[in-house]
């Protein structure tokens, strides 16, 4: 079975530990709408988790994107672009899901997937490189010995 340690790795990071734990979050939880289709679970029991990446995603969203408001990150509407897309791509799946046409699913899926780990390794680490700036850039000088 697919797991999270799958496919993270260390260019995953940004180093801002709890946005790596919200990621790690949802590829865990992409993973297991995989796994209960795979295994054949109820249609309620996937439509569940299918509802849990939804709210999660949301929830990690607007988490992200308050950290990059707050730390004036000048792609911030990108971003927010970037993450409308990939919501509307889950919420398709989550209001037309039925267990006849998982195929369709898992493939579009797998695709957000891949979107997901590429957003992250691409995109979110300008925003690390964009709050390491900040804190070098306010951290005061050495003294002088």
């Amino acid at each position: 079975m697919l797991s999270i340690d799958t496919i993270w790795n260390a260019k995953m990071n940004t180093g801002i530990e709890w946005i790596d734990d919200h990621h790690k979050t949802l590829v865990r939880l992409m993973f297991e709408v995989k796994a209960a289709v795979d295994v054949k679970r109820g249609a309620e029991d996937i439509r569940a988790i299918i509802g849990a990446l939804v709210s999660y995603s949301k929830y990690h969203f607007l988490a992200e994107e308050r950290l990059m408001f707050e730390s004036g990150f000048p792609l911030l509407e990108e971003q927010r672009a970037e993450h409308r897309w990939f919501s509307e791509r889950i919420n398709e799946i989550s209001v037309s899901y039925t267990p006849e046409d998982t195929a369709l699913k898992l493939g579009l899926l797998e695709h957000l997937k891949s979107w997901f780990v590429i957003h992250i390794v691409s995109r979110d680490a300008l925003l690390r490189e964009h709050i390491e700036g900040q804190l070098t850039e306010e951290a005061p000088p050495p003294e002088r010995q």
